[in-house]
């Protein structure tokens, strides 16, 4: 666990300089952590890869994919973004989160039936 955190970290400070030296910009690096990020889910569901090697490779690449959607829509047009601005992407997120907990919480959809 403590190396899943070490590279979840890692990957996460190094995102913005490894895009900026790659040349690929905001929405394409998101597109690329989602790309990365169905590799665990695809190995698990069609090649029986173990639940708990999953979760933690999903589980690094879950911050530099939120943070490059989110810096995508949030940030200035002259460095790739949408300029929507900050304030209103957040305020979007969260929102989005406490419906999606809610629905959870409501429907129990997330939990096996006894």
């Amino acid at each position: 666990m403590a190396c899943a955190s070490l590279c979840h970290f890692g990957i996460n400070w190094r995102r913005p300089s490894v895009c900026v030296l790659t040349g690929i910009v905001l929405f394409a690096s998101g597109v690329l952590f989602a790309v990365l990020i169905a590799i665990p889910a695809l190995g698990y569901w069609l090649f029986g890869l173990n639940e708990i090697l999953a979760f933690w490779f999903a589980y690094i690449l879950t911050r530099p994919l939120g943070a490059s959607f989110a810096d995508w829509t949030g940030k200035a047009h002259s460095v790739g973004g949408l300029a929507l601005g900050d304030g209103p992407v957040s305020l979007v997120l969260v929102l989005l989160i406490i419906g999606f907990v809610g629905y959870l919480t409501v429907t129990r959809k997330d939990t096996k039936s006894a």
